[in-house]
């Protein structure tokens, strides 16, 4: 019994904390797509840019601050 509730903690604890990839398409208010974003996680500071159909995707956790940045 104790053994069981030691793994089932163990697993508990590596998925609250584990990181998983959000992934998106960054568009204006006018629908219109964004190229050469810089995609920021703050947590871990992780960064991307978006492609030239304004698509991204970075590794996040619950909780992570991600920032988009476009220069120019």
């Amino acid at each position: 019994m104790s053994e069981n509730f030691s793994l089932l903690f163990a697993l508990l604890f590596a998925l609250s904390y584990s990181q998983t990839k959000i992934f998106g398409t960054i568009r204006s208010e006018g629908d219109k797509i964004i190229t050469s974003v810089l995609v920021v996680n703050t947590a871990n500071d992780q960064k991307t840019m978006s492609n030239e159909r304004g698509e991204f995707s970075i590794d996040a956790s619950i909780g992570d601050e991600i920032r988009f940045s476009k220069f120019g």
